[in-house]
């Protein structure tokens, strides 16, 4: 029982640092879009970005970083 207590608290605690977005950089690579999703989110510049098809999608997410903030 003192497990399941334990893992109540660290699901709770990891719920406050998700967001949620409607949808993501479409791109051929994963890891480009994890780097944009961060930029994004932190403010900060994504650098090349030409490989997404959709760059659209940084704006929602920049918006969910200053929410954080």
């Amino acid at each position: 029982m003192f497990e399941a207590d334990q893992d109540i608290k660290r699901t709770s605690t990891l719920a406050a640092f998700l967001n949620r977005c409607e949808v993501l950089p479409k791109t051929r690579s994963i890891k480009t879009m994890r780097r944009i999703v961060r930029a994004a989110f932190l403010g900060e510049d994504p650098g090349d970005i030409s490989s997404i098809s959709n760059p659209e999608t940084m704006e929602a997410i920049a918006a969910l970083g200053k929410d954080k903030a």
